[in-house]
């Protein structure tokens, strides 16, 4: 039904219930990944490796939040101890392209990577080709190589397996945006919006479409929305600077800039560290 984080309390329910139950954990951590907490996923995931250390899905999950955390080597390794353990083990397969497609967009070592996602993301459509990880890590592998039609469909495959994560949505409305179909993108931004509210990265997508379509009042607007959502953020500031200075309001721009530059006190006060 899409509410996420009530199935994520029945399923701790369920631990309560049941705690040597190993398949309750990895159910769990797996949908903490989609949901966007990947260090609650980093911890179920290991209490179900503490109850079977040979669990090759557990394996791969946690290696999966890793990567989504930015611990590539780490992740990379659990990973492989999931194949090493299972070779048909389809979902490793794709969290390990995602978790290299993750490290080449962040430039981390990337000679060899892309090569290795897109052998990755085969062989995760050979032994899954219908789940939703296949299609979501798939997705990821023709994004980076910008081949972003065919993202975009595996992205659509995807949700139509799930409707209900917003982070595919916004997977599929930054490829639509790469196509120039900005309507579809801010669609697709918005139902993202409407499942995860309180992410700013919505916000920050429909303004930074807004911004490349020309409408810059509405840049303004989203961009302020998405600075309200995580008013710590320095980079918010300089997305919130940039619309602005293309609204001509150049003393607020300014003042952005500063915050995320400088860092200092929000309006709101909150505290903001400048980015390096």
């Amino acid at each position: 039904q899409g509410k996420l984080a009530l199935a994520v309390e029945a399923y701790r329910q369920a631990i309560q219930a049941d705690p040597k139950n190993v398949s309750i954990y990895i159910t769990l951590a797996k949908l903490q990944v989609l949901t966007g907490d990947n260090q609650g996923d980093l911890d179920h995931a290991q209490s179900a490796l503490l109850l079977n250390a040979n669990n090759s899905m557990a394996y791969a999950i946690r290696g999966w939040a890793l990567g989504r955390l930015g611990n590539y080597l780490e992740a990379r390794g659990d990973i492989e101890k999931a194949i090493s353990l299972d070779a048909n083990n389809g979902a490793a397969y794709a969290y390990l392209a995602e978790v290299l497609a993750l490290q080449y967009q962040a430039g981390k070592d990337t000679l060899g990577l892309v090569q290795r996602a897109i052998d990755a993301s085969h062989t995760a459509q050979n032994l899954a080709p219908d789940a939703l990880e296949t299609h979501l890590a798939r997705g990821m592998v023709l994004e980076i190589t910008q081949n972003y039609a065919e993202a975009a469909r595996e992205f659509e495959a995807a949700i139509a397996i799930n409707p209900n994560i917003s982070s595919l949505h916004l997977a599929l409305g930054r490829n639509e945006r790469a196509l120039e179909n900005y309507s579809q993108a801010v669609e697709e931004f918005n139902r993202a919006i409407a499942l995860n509210p309180g992410d700013p990265l919505p916000d920050t997508y429909i303004a930074r479409t807004y911004l490349t379509t020309g409408d810059f009042p509405m840049a303004v607007q989203y961009a302020l929305q998405a600075v309200k959502l995580a008013p710590g953020d320095p980079a918010l500031y300089g997305n919130l600077g940039t619309m602005y200075y293309k609204n001509h309001q150049y003393r607020e721009a300014a003042d952005a800039f500063k915050l995320c530059i400088q860092g200092g006190t929000s309006a709101a006060g909150a505290a903001v560290q400048g980015l390096a």
